[in-house]
């Protein structure tokens, strides 16, 4: 179930919007028909979008995000040391925090240039209950071909701190579920780099309430 509105001022100059969503989950075991967990989901967006100048867009944008119920995969475990020293290891299945909130905030702009293309920039911190941060940067360049061909390029890097209770190797068995433990590789310390390039074409098609 989602809700949202926005609201044009300023001559239609700046815009500002707002919306929530919730969500109620259901997890199900392929191997275990008597498994059932449930997850329940609300997430608050706030947004303002700015004209600076005829060739510039700004936007500002925050996300809120609280998750509570099952929150691990069911299928995934984490490995431990049979002995402290030793070297053969067991596993157990994941267990995580049943609660978490993160907060995300966001900066994007887009330039028009001088000879009918735009560059774009975005940056994006994000921070949660459960120790990590992250930082996404982004830049993008868009120019329009002859014969309606579009080419865009994008930059992307990527870096986070691991989760709190994340670990590839643990030193001994989990003695109760509040012994919170991961091995997904999306809760480590990790980074990305990410080069991409797309190209669009435009057909026009001159039927019904299709343009193109």
């Amino acid at each position: 179930a989602a809700f949202g509105i926005s609201m044009d001022m300023f001559g239609n100059m700046t815009t500002v919007s707002m919306g929530s969503s919730y969500g109620w989950d259901t997890v199900k075991n392929n191997a275990d028909s008597s498994f059932s967990e449930d997850i329940d989901r609300q997430n608050y967006k706030l947004g303002l979008a700015q004209v600076i100048t005829k060739d510039m867009l700004l936007e500002l944008n925050y996300e809120g995000i609280t998750d509570e119920g099952y929150l691990n995969n069911p299928y995934r475990s984490v490995r431990y040391l049979d002995e402290p020293g030793g070297d053969t290891y067991s596993f157990q299945p994941e267990i995580y925090p049943n609660t978490r909130t993160s907060n995300a905030f966001a900066v994007r702009s887009l330039y028009y240039l001088p000879y009918r293309a735009a560059i774009s920039g975005e940056y994006r911190f994000f921070t949660d209950t459960w120790d990590i941060d992250a930082h996404n940067v982004k830049f993008g360049y868009t120019h329009p071909l002859q014969g309606g061909w579009i080419l865009e390029g994008n930059y992307r890097y990527y870096t986070q701190t691991a989760a709190d209770f994340y670990s590839d190797l643990f030193l001994f068995a989990s003695q109760d579920d509040k012994d919170y433990r991961a091995r997904d590789k999306e809760l480590s310390d990790m980074s990305s780099q990410t080069v991409s390039l797309y190209m669009t074409y435009e057909q026009p098609l001159g039927f019904g309430p299709f343009e193109k």
